[in-house]
């Protein structure tokens, strides 16, 4: 059945790149930590903290030819279990609620630490 989130990761008020992962639910929160973590020094750079994030939570499946999706839209993508991640403001909606991308990280980045 998959265990399905977006990672919507906001670049303007009416524009989101989304990123479907059909199996990635169960550790989301913690692999957006560790991508926001690898994206620290672009996190005033959209572009480049997009592609940052996008390359850490495919990882070693980029060659694969299902696992993930990706797509622009005007809209956020909440049909699925969902994230925001708005590279304007440098805020993650999430499970647990808003966060600034470094309480985020040093939250997540903890938890992962503890597991």
């Amino acid at each position: 059945m998959g265990a399905r989130v977006v990672f919507n990761l906001k670049q303007s008020d009416d524009l989101y790149l989304c990123l479907y992962s059909h199996w990635g639910e169960g550790s989301c929160l913690e692999d957006l930590a560790t991508a926001l973590d690898k994206a620290r020094g672009r996190w005033d750079d959209e572009t480049y903290c997009s592609r940052i994030i996008i390359s850490s939570i495919i990882g070693e499946d980029w060659n694969q030819e299902t696992g993930y999706g990706l797509w622009a839209s005007t809209e956020l993508c909440n049909s699925e279990t969902w994230i925001q991640i708005d590279l304007k403001e440098n805020v993650v909606i999430a499970i647990d609620g808003e966060h600034s991308f470094a309480d985020f990280v040093s939250y997540h980045m903890k938890e992962k630490v503890k597991a």
